[in-house]
């Protein structure tokens, strides 16, 4: 009779133990390095969420709407079992209407960007800042934002879908989450020196950078997120460049504005927060004739800290 050819590495199934002992036994698998190397998991997508900035924009309490969390949630494009904006980043809009408090449903630590209005955000501390349109808090263990005006309408961006990943949590006594506060007055003061400041041809764009004193060593905000305010002149283009980070992307201001990932371009709406995927050659650009404006958040910590950011341009 003949004998069947061994199976090759590559069509190998996983194995298991035979006749485990006990319970850790039997949760034990092999691989090997013909089949071990092909994990497929789902690309991330180029996303715009407009839909929900502007579902964030329209809220009113006078048509009996909530205060409440608006995900941009692309959990199910990616197979995730929770909300997810990016593997790593999850951005939310944050609507709250005046006589109402809106509870944070977690203790990530979160980058919080004033949109519209003015409130206060109140930490499990019992430490409180006053929020107005333009400033921008970064901070752990939040629990509850309040309005001052009719509604406040706050950008929140946090690592939830990291944590929820590596199953961990943040420490607010932990000195890498305590509060960092940026008011808009210094960050327009700031942007203003980076805008006058000449730039070599190798610099791509105008940003300030935010980053914290146990971040600077990483020229981030978080230990795991950087954040920065980028900005075209009218006419301008961005050089082409593409890095190992996913980018999600706020849009302050910007007329006639677009942002192309890998050959297509994604026109800007108002407010929106939008997705440029890990490893994508891409850039922005400014047809119109005002100064664009537009907050990136990026998991660019863990890749600077990891040295795999591999930023290069595409020209």
């Amino acid at each position: 009779m003949p004998v069947a050819p061994p199976i090759s590495m590559e069509r190998m199934p996983v194995h298991k133990i035979a006749n485990p002992g006990n319970h850790a036994e039997a949760r034990a698998r092999f691989y090997n390095s013909g089949n071990g190397f092909d994990t497929e998991l789902p690309a991330v997508p180029a996303s715009d969420f407009t839909k929900e900035a502007h579902e964030a924009l329209s809220a009113r309490s006078s048509d009996g709407t909530a205060s409440r969390f608006i995900n941009c949630d692309s959990s199910a494009a990616l197979g995730c079992a929770f909300p997810a904006t990016s593997p790593f980043i999850l951005a939310r809009y944050a609507v709250v209407f005046t006589d109402e408090s809106l509870s944070c449903d977690d203790a990530d630590q979160y980058i919080v960007y004033v949109i519209k209005g003015a409130g206060k955000s109140t930490l499990s501390t019992g430490e409180e800042f006053t929020l107005k349109t333009g400033d921008i808090l970064v901070a752990c263990d939040i629990t509850g934002f309040e309005a001052y005006d009719r509604e406040m309408v706050l950008w929140c961006v946090s690592r939830s879908p990291l944590n929820r990943c590596l199953a961990v949590s943040e420490n607010h006594r932990d000195p890498r989450f305590l509060p960092v506060f940026y008011p808009a007055t210094v960050t327009e003061e700031e942007l203003s020196i980076v805008l006058a400041a000449p730039r070599s041809p190798g610099t791509s764009g105008r940003a300030l950078l935010f980053s914290s004193v146990p971040e600077e060593h990483l020229h981030a905000v978080t230990p795991a997120l950087t954040l920065s305010l980028n900005t075209l002149f009218p006419g301008e283009r961005q050089r082409s460049h593409r890095h190992n980070a996913t980018a999600v992307t706020l849009v302050i201001a910007g007329h006639e504005c677009s942002t192309e990932i890998d050959g297509v371009p994604v026109p800007w709406s108002p407010w929106a927060t939008l997705v440029t995927p890990p490893g994508s050659l891409h850039g922005h650009i400014n047809n119109g004739d005002e100064l664009a404006r537009f907050l990136i958040v990026q998991d660019g910590a863990l890749h600077y800290c990891a040295r795999t950011m591999d930023l290069r341009h595409g020209e």
